[in-house]
């Protein structure tokens, strides 16, 4: 045995293919990929809680709200955007995550149902590309809190001398600081799914405290909320009404990724019932609490600096260059910076790197699990070198936002698929082989009306798309741009649905008109929990006998679901 064949089996993926099949088998599973068995099914409703609470008190959320009031809108009109949008993200949240805890399967897993088996790559690589730039960008803002509190223990770290050339786009203080925050998102990124919980809990104590404890800390500065939580809007009629609406879509651009990648988390669930309060509460009260602090503490900026100062980590630096030697001042910037780079971390992890390690996982499950690939993306997002992008000036976050338009389409298809099209049902074996009378082998493994949706969801919104990286183009498609999470998963949505039922395939699907609800009772459960995705004929048999006793359906049900094998044999290719 070759030196390289050693190592290649050394970096072999328990569960993964062997080495007899053949390159198109091993895309298919391993142990990540392959639904998440009982005992590693970790997460309670409280865990859900925490993950949320954790991933709400975050830094962007503060900016983008106070960002609102300074284009014209009174505080009031801010936080019921806040409030709107946050309702309609929790919705497309549970509905999205209900999919991974009854099948207790991952996004990429997922998307072979609506879009298939080779179909899916294209939705996976769109995901993974956002993720790591992500990745890349919030671990430049976790760097800014990493020099906060250098700064705090030793003011004289302000002045490190620079020993970078120009040509770099960066100085030595600002590499080190994200050089270490780096260092110390490592561990986070290696630790398995079903026990990174841990991480949400700790945070979800630490950062709520330092965020209230800031806010307390602005008040007293300033004397009370400042004058921004009592200006009256300054915009009127139609312009303040787009406003207000790109304040609601807002809340929804910032969540595309967690709404595609809910079920990579809810697939650890240990039933689904605990995904559906915790996160109907959670999500809206934490983002809207987390809104209404930002929006004081940028109020009392104006009293206390003179000016609006949007990004609580700038009111943390005018703190320490007011007072660089001040023990309380130091005391205050080192607690609230810490606990903002913790989370930072958590936020990345959440919302970037486990999504890009599922990914990864997708595209290489013979050699990739989901700690490898978040390594990896880990990894990459250090070679992007994200300060050359993400100065004051620079539009890359702008960018980001807008890269939600050719995301929001994978949206209104997952979920058009699953509630309406299936009913509820995934042949769980299928989503696992390349026979051709899979349920999603489609045509040559790609689904054309998943693909029809898809363009017809981007299409919408392209040119407005356009318009926000720079282009000039029209009013109205502007105005439709404000919608894009909206109008590109609807629209994609709508299209999906009119294109099965002009040309249905029967494999997997249902007649159109009928309403029988098949999701399985209690959840999915492999017959064999050694062999999860084994045995499309017995697993199947034994998912249809499930979904027939736990629906309580008469012959109507039966006919409708013992009669997918004989369709899946008698069905045409596409």
């Amino acid at each position: 045995m070759s030196a390289f064949t050693r190592f290649r089996d050394k970096l072999r993926v328990e569960g993964s293919a062997a080495d007899g099949a053949s390159h198109a088998a091993a895309f298919l599973t391993n142990r990540d990929l392959n639904p998440v068995e009982p005992s590693r099914r970790t997460w309670t409703a409280k865990s859900f809680a925490f993950f949320w609470i954790s991933d709400g008190v975050n830094l962007s959320t503060a900016v983008i709200v106070s960002s609102y009031v300074l284009d014209g809108l009174a505080w009031w009109q801010v936080w019921l955007a806040v409030w709107v949008g946050y309702i309609l993200t929790t919705f497309v949240v549970i509905c999205s995550g209900r999919i991974g805890a009854v099948y207790h399967i991952g996004f990429p897993v997922v998307m072979r149902a609506s879009f298939g088996i080779w179909g899916s790559i294209w939705p996976i690589i769109n995901r993974v590309a956002t993720a790591t730039l992500w990745t890349s960008y919030q671990s430049y803002l976790g760097g800014k809190c990493i020099e906060l509190l250098l700064r705090s223990l030793a003011p004289q770290f302000n002045n490190l001398p620079n020993h970078l050339p120009a040509s770099s786009g960066t100085t030595t203080k600002d590499f080190l600081c994200f050089f270490l925050f780096w260092l110390a998102m490592i561990p986070a990124a290696a630790t398995r799914p079903e026990n990174i919980r841990h991480l949400f809990t700790v945070k979800a104590i630490i950062v709520p405290a330092a965020y209230v404890a800031f806010f307390a800390w602005s008040i007293h500065d300033a004397n009370g909320l400042g004058p921004i939580v009592h200006q009256p809007a300054t915009l009127h009629g139609s312009v303040l009404g787009w406003t207000w609406v790109s304040a609601v879509m807002g809340q929804l651009s910032n969540f595309v990724t967690l709404m595609l990648n809910m079920p990579d988390f809810s697939r650890l669930a240990r039933h689904p019932r605990d995904t559906f309060w915790s996160q109907l509460l959670a999500i809206p009260l934490t983002f809207a609490i987390t809104s209404f602090i930002g929006l004081v503490i940028a109020s009392s900026s104006t009293v206390i600096f003179g000016k609006a100062v949007l990004n609580p980590l700038d009111l943390l630096s005018l703190r320490l260059d007011r007072a660089p030697y001040d023990a309380g001042t130091r005391a205050g910037v080192f607690f609230i910076s810490t606990s903002f780079a913790l989370g930072q971390i958590g936020t990345n992890i959440a919302a970037n790197v486990l999504s890009a390690g599922s990914d990864l996982t997708a595209l290489l499950p013979r050699y990739m699990t989901i700690r490898r690939g978040g390594l990896l993306s880990v990894a990459i997002a250090l070679c992007i070198c994200p300060w050359k992008f993400a100065g004051e000036n620079s539009s890359f976050s702008t960018y980001l936002s807008a890269y939600s338009v050719l995301l929001a389409p994978f949206i209104g298809v997952q979920l058009c698929d699953y509630y309406i099209i299936r009913r509820g049902f995934f042949s769980v074996p299928s989503l696992y082989t390349l026979s051709s009378d899979g349920d999603y082998r489609y045509w040559k493994g790609v689904h054309w009306r998943a693909y029809a949706a898809y363009l017809g969801g981007l299409a919408i919104n392209i040119t407005g798309f356009a318009g926000a990286v720079g282009a000039n183009v029209s009013t109205a498609a502007q105005r439709i741009y404000t919608l894009a999470p909206l109008t590109g998963s609807i629209v994609a949505a709508l299209v999906y649905f009119a294109c099965c039922y002009i040309r249905p395939r029967p494999v997997g699907f249902v007649d159109v008109g009928n309403k029988v609800w098949r999701e399985p009772k209690e959840g999915y459960e492999a017959p064999d929990w050694s062999r999860p995705t084994a045995g499309e004929t017995s697993a199947g048999a034994s998912q249809d006998g499930q979904l027939k006793s736990s629906s309580g359906e008469g012959d109507d049900f039966e006919k409708t679901t013992t009669g997918q094998d004989k369709m899946s044999v008698e069905a045409v290719a596409y």
